[in-house]
């Protein structure tokens, strides 16, 4: 062979390389702490916490955002929101105190232990939707129940809806 064609077999396998780590690096839903794969009935036996949001009016921010315990300081996120400005980044907040209003009684009487983690800027679809799975890093299932979860306008924008976050149940995704 020659060398352009060992330079060229070369970079194919550089980049099949990196693109079969960048599938395994982080682990997504249903993917356990070394990766091995975590069926969803497991997923489901894991403490987990969520805030729920509904609509004051008839237009407004609707639907829940979970976190579910995973071994290792990390929580998985699954947000699943409609309701929000078409397009537009969603800044996900945790704060400690309590909404000004919420629209369920979701009051969580549980004291957070720890500081809160940064949570991800998302990106809601073109009808104002999104359903978003994250693992955050670095994080406890404590860390997040009892405080606000806030939806801000792009990161630290303007408060779209507030919810608190309380311990929950699995129920339908």
């Amino acid at each position: 062979m020659d060398t352009t064609t060992l330079q060229r077999i070369q970079g194919a396998l550089i980049v099949g390389g990196a693109l079969a780590l960048a599938a395994c690096a982080g682990p997504r839903h249903g993917h356990g702490p070394a990766g091995e794969r975590m069926g969803h009935e497991e997923m489901m036996k894991r403490p987990m916490a969520q805030a729920r949001y509904a609509p004051a009016t008839a237009v407004g921010a609707a639907g829940r955002v979970m976190f579910h315990e995973l071994d290792g300081p990390r929580v998985y996120l699954h947000a699943k929101l409609s309701g929000l400005p078409p397009g537009k980044p969603v800044g996900l907040a945790l704060r400690d105190g309590a909404c000004a209003t919420e629209t369920h009684d979701h009051a969580s009487h549980a004291v957070p232990t720890g500081p809160a983690p940064a949570l991800p800027t998302l990106d809601a679809d073109a009808q104002g939707s999104l359903d978003v799975k994250r693992v955050i890093e670095g994080a406890r299932l404590g860390a997040v129940t009892g405080r606000v979860l806030l939806l801000q306008a792009g990161t630290g924008g303007p408060t779209l809806a507030c919810a608190t976050v309380a311990a929950g149940h699995h129920g339908a995704h």
